[in-house]
């Protein structure tokens, strides 16, 4: 083990007060007119200058004092903002002039230049509640309905509208809870294509292979071009609620089932499925329970096409494999490749968005973790994600706004702002290879103020702990210490982990709450010792900008 004293000091010029930090790269969208439990965000989607979020528990777009909400079961609402002049707007609020209560309308939200659809897997259609999806187009600054789109083999509470993907001239419903041939809630998706006049009809089924009982088969959906996927939520091949995807393709004869799609470590609850992704080759399926045994922290899997079939080339996991963290409870491939991935549960359910690169073998490698724009308990910041031009849109579905959970919508630009950045694996003794020692930080960078609290977990009991900070850009010393290169300076005294294998440090109680300065990233790392055995986090580069 390297005696800490010979760690080099880190020079840096002291000030006298803490430098104005960094306000929160995100902007959130105004909710005013969405009532408390409102879920906004549920169902979003983002292009350029537009974002439209579906609020499926909203009752009617007016603030609460005018109604009583127990009066109705909320049939839900789309909000429609628009940038202007650099500021994000609400300028319409939308429902369905047929709307009625538990329509769940805006529970997903698909758009595609000046066409927008907005499921409601629960509206009224022929007499019964067998879901339907609205159509939407932009005329005049304003979001018109045009058509409403039910399957002809409409059925009762059939889930119709639960999830939609949309590709170019098709659109894919899934429709969860439909029931055929003796067996309840197998579940299907429906294919509809636009006409040369514009209108779009139904111009296929996608019916997986016989199934048990709730299967759910639709619960979520994706399609690319004449690929089609429905995630099997219920399958049980893995044990009960494990999930899988079941990958169809148009042949003259219509969409046909070809291949179940389980990950190489399926397990009982792990919902794989419960996102999709599906361009070209890739396959990307998200199971939010999955994981290592008895962390429940979630994962993304990879599959690749080989020209035959699907197979599985990666599993990826959150950092340090934060237990409940909800890790791939929604994706999405951004216009540059980078694969994001939902984390509503991390950090004790405040939330965080885990961004992958690109590797040029066909995987992917963890880039940042975008942090929440405010520390809140139980916000689920990241339940859903969608990029525009380079910026982030999330929503958190049960966060505060003017005291209430009404949920929120933020838009960011990762460049823009602080984030966090997470390199090199902790590893034992200095070795090589992958350990569970995870440093993460916690709330944000305050303005005025360096308040952030940095928390390390897994580790061994009682093992003595020390933060450092340095450079991330720094030149390796002939040490070899962890993962931060060049001097460094020691943030705290020797703490012992408590029983739950932690301990959390506050910056501001530490030099570096006066040492900062505007524009400067920083690395942040964990160094433990336990006996003989010495263990060091990632690190984790923090920028705070003007």
């Amino acid at each position: 083990m390297i005696p800490l004293a010979t760690a080099r000091a880190l020079v840096l010029v002291s000030l006298a007060a803490p430098i104005a930090l960094a306000q929160s790269p995100w902007t959130r969208l105004g909710t005013d007119l969405v009532e408390p439990g409102a879920f906004t965000g549920m169902g979003i989607a983002f292009e350029g200058t537009t974002l439209l979020a579906g609020a499926p528990y909203s009752v009617s777009g007016q603030p609460r004092s005018v109604f009583d909400p127990n009066d109705l079961d909320p049939p839900g609402a789309l909000l429609v903002y628009e940038e202007i002049g650099g500021a994000w707007t609400l300028t319409q609020h939308v429902q369905p002039p047929d709307g009625v209560p538990a329509d769940r309308f805006g529970v997903a939200v698909v758009m595609s230049g000046d066409e927008a659809f907005v499921s409601a897997p629960n509206a009224m259609a022929n007499g019964i509640r067998s879901g339907a999806v609205y159509r939407y187009e932009r005329g005049g600054g304003q979001w018109i309905e045009r058509q409403k789109l039910v399957p002809q083999d409409a059925q009762n509470f059939g889930g119709f509208g639960n999830h939609i993907d949309i590709d170019g001239d098709q659109l894919l419903v899934g429709a969860h809870l439909h029931s055929d041939a003796g067996i309840r809630e197998w579940g299907r998706g429906f294919v509809f294509e636009r006409t040369p006049g514009g209108d779009w009809v139904e111009a296929g089924a996608l019916v997986p292979p016989p199934m048990p009982d709730e299967a759910w088969a639709g619960y979520r959906v994706a399609i690319d071009g004449d690929r089609a996927a429905l995630g099997v939520y219920g399958d049980q091949t893995n044990g009960g609620g494990a999930g899988a995807v079941c990958v169809f393709d148009r042949t003259p004869l219509g969409w046909v089932p070809v291949q179940q799609v389980l990950p190489q470590r399926g397990t009982q609850f792990a919902h794989f499925s419960f996102s999709l992704l599906l361009e070209g080759d890739l396959l990307v399926a998200g199971s939010f329970r999955g994981g290592v045994e008895r962390f429940h922290c979630g994962t993304l899997h990879v599959f690749r096409h080989d020209g035959t079939s699907f197979q599985e080339v990666q599993e990826l996991l959150p950092p340090g494999k934060e237990y409940a963290a909800s890790f791939g409870e929604t994706a999405w491939l951004s216009e540059s490749g980078e694969l994001l991935a939902g984390m509503p549960g991390s950090d004790r359910i405040g939330g965080r968005i885990a961004v992958h690169r690109p590797l040029p073998d066909g995987t992917f490698e963890l880039e940042s973790l975008q942090w929440p724009p405010q520390p809140e308990h139980v916000a689920c910041f990241g339940w859903k994600v969608r990029t525009s031009n380079g910026r982030i849109a999330a929503t958190a579905a049960v966060a505060h706004v003017a005291g209430e959970r009404r949920g929120a919508v933020y838009v960011g630009d990762p460049a823009d702002g602080g984030h966090e950045s997470p390199r090199c694996a902790g590893s034992p003794g200095h070795g090589a290879g992958p350990q569970e020692v995870m440093l993460r930080s916690r709330g944000r960078i305050a303005s005025g103020s360096a308040s952030a609290e940095f928390v390390v977990t897994q580790l061994p009991g009682s093992a003595m702990t020390l933060l450092f900070a340095g450079s991330p850009n720094g030149a390796k010393d002939a040490f070899g210490f962890g993962c931060i290169g060049g001097p460094r300076v020691r943030l705290s005294a020797p703490a012992a982990a408590g029983a739950g294998g932690s301990v959390t440090w506050s910056l501001a109680s530490t030099p570096a709450a006066s040492l900062v300065t505007a524009g400067s990233t920083w690395s942040f790392q964990a160094w433990a010792w336990d006996g003989a055995a010495a263990h060091h986090s990632n690190a984790l580069d923090l920028r705070f900008e003007p």
